[in-house]
C-alpha cells in the first residue's frame, strides 16, 4: 500500500491518526497546504468538498494525498485534475469559511466527529 498523508486541523483526527500533519490554523489553511503538497507531486484521495457540507457550515478539514507513483522528475509532475479540485475547493471556503469563535464546544464536537468519519471512509475506501 502506498503511504498515505493526511492533513487536518481536527483535533479528533490527530488523535486517530498520530501521524497527521497538524495544521494548528483554519480549514482554508489546510487546502492551501494541500494545494502545496498537490505542486510537489501529490495527488488527492478524497475530494475536498466531501461530506455534502457547505464551507460555511464545517470548520475542520482533512485532506488525505498519496505521493504520485514513479520516479521524483523535476519539476514534479503536477495532477491537474487534483489541483482543480483542490482550487475550487479552496475559492469556495475562501469566500464563505465559518469563523470558529461563532460556535458552541458542543458543535465543534460534532463537526469534529463528522470530519473524523468522513476521512476514515475515504481511506477504508482508498485502502480496498
Amino acid at each position: 500500500m502506498q503511504q498515505l498523508l493526511i492533513l487536518s486541523n481536527n483535533p479528533l483526527v490527530w488523535e486517530y491518526y498520530p501521524s497527521t500533519q497538524k495544521i494548528e490554523a483554519s480549514a482554508v489553511n489546510v487546502l492551501a497546504t494541500a494545494r502545496d503538497m498537490v505542486i510537489q507531486g501529490y495527488l488527492l484521495v478524497n475530494h475536498p468538498l466531501s461530506g455534502n457540507l457547505q464551507p460555511n457550515q464545517m470548520p475542520y478539514k482533512s485532506i488525505v494525498l498519496k505521493k504520485a507513483i514513479g520516479s521524483n522528475p523535476t519539476p514534479p509532475k503536477i495532477d491537474i485534475f487534483s489541483l482543480a479540485l483542490i482550487e475550487k475547493a479552496l475559492e469556495l471556503y475562501r469566500k464563505n469559511t465559518l469563523k470558529e469563535d461563532d460556535l458552541e464546544q458542543a458543535f465543534l464536537q460534532a463537526f469534529q466527529f463528522m470530519d473524523l468519519e468522513l476521512l476514515k471512509t475515504a481511506i477504508v475506501d482508498f485502502t480496498s
